[in-house]
């Protein structure tokens, strides 16, 4: 990334006083405009094909009324139900785009790991996860994929709910993808050679005020699980357990089973068997090491910003897993009756005499 004008380079001095190159993304207000401007006129041309489809509708209903032949009357009105589906169509899929286009924007302007340690001389949290969990969002179930299509784009990452949480306590900062174009939104970016990243944990540990470990199984993951243990107290470390724990298509019983399996080995105390809803472990000090799972239900809150951070935290709906997934797809099917039967209403009371 040394050679990339959108990059620049500063040296991070560790405790132990070496110096180690990182590169850290330009923040970007001409290509932020620029995304903004392209996501504001897609929006503005889907608002305009609205307003098409409207007047075609009228126009439908207007040559339907005129046509004195039922054949050419049934004629009319399919056609015009032809154009108004491919604009409506259109329209979605241009707003869908439009929104992409903001996000783009916003990546475009993420804040650098440089100017996050100058901000308040504060402690960082320390965000430490697998590449491949990058961008990875809530887990939709099959009725959320099809019923909320720009929900399943455009909703936050777990990364970016987890900063506007924990950046109350502290500035949030992760070693970034090496090759990515754009730094993802949530954590300011640390880029560094592949020589030097185990360096720079150990010394962003002793740093960080909190540090957060998304669960996974990767080699990465676990050294820097086995790491963490080795140099932080439990109350520093926090195991955020997202509801698809990887990537792969298995139940997040068993991918937390896999979990427990190799963590357990690092830590002194037994993790325990069972999640349920839990989006988060944390580790007491007393008795040391002793694992808590944090759920909405459950969570007994102590005083302090960090423990009012947590309270938000695990009370966030989308860091949750969703379960009810019955009850779901019923109401959704009724939902989804109902308006279908109110389509069928209006293109009658438009389209037919």
């Amino acid at each position: 990334m040394a050679d990339r004008s959108d990059v620049h380079a500063w040296n991070y001095v560790t405790q132990s006083g070496a110096q180690i190159t990182v590169h850290s993304p330009r923040s970007s207000y001409v290509k932020m405009a620029m995304w903004g401007m392209l996501g504001a006129c897609l929006c503005l041309l889907a608002l305009a094909l609205t307003l098409i489809l409207w007047a075609a509708m009228q126009i439908g209903k207007a040559e339907a009324d005129s046509a004195t032949n039922p054949t050419e009357q049934q004629g009319e009105v399919a056609g015009e139900a032809v154009v108004c589906v491919f604009v409506g169509i259109l329209g979605l899929s241009t707003a869908y785009a439009g929104v992409g286009c903001f996000r783009i924007a916003r990546r475009n302007i993420a804040e650098s790991a440089e100017a996050a340690f100058r901000v308040g001389q504060r402690a960082p949290v320390v965000y430490l996860r697998s590449f491949a969990q990058d961008n990875m969002k809530q887990e939709l179930q099959t009725t959320d994929q099809i019923l909320h299509p720009v929900q399943a784009r455009v909703s936050a990452t777990y990364e970016e709910r987890f900063a506007k949480h924990l950046r109350k306590i502290g500035p949030m900062v992760a070693i970034g993808k090496p090759g990515e174009k754009l730094p993802p939104t949530g954590a300011a970016r640390m880029y560094v050679e592949n020589a030097h990243w185990q360096e720079l944990v150990v010394d962003l540990l002793h740093r960080a005020r909190v540090v957060v470990i998304q669960a996974g199984s990767t080699p990465g993951i676990q050294w820097e699980f086995s790491t963490a243990i080795e140099r932080l107290a439990p109350s520093q470390l926090l195991v955020f357990l997202p509801s698809q724990l990887s990537l792969a298509k298995h139940p997040r019983a068993e991918a937390y089973r896999q979990f427990r399996d190799w963590a357990s080995r690092d830590l002194p105390t037994e993790l325990p068997e069972t999640i349920d809803d839990a989006a988060v472990i944390r580790f007491l000090d007393t008795p040391p090491w002793q694992p808590e799972p944090l759920s909405r239900r459950g969570i007994r809150v102590r005083e302090g910003a960090m423990d009012r951070c947590l309270r938000r935290l695990v009370r966030d709906r989308y860091l949750r897993p969703r379960g009810g997934g019955l009850l779901r797809l019923v109401i959704y099917v009724l939902l989804g009756l109902l308006a279908l039967f109110l389509i069928v209403g209006i293109i009658g009371a438009i389209f037919l005499p």
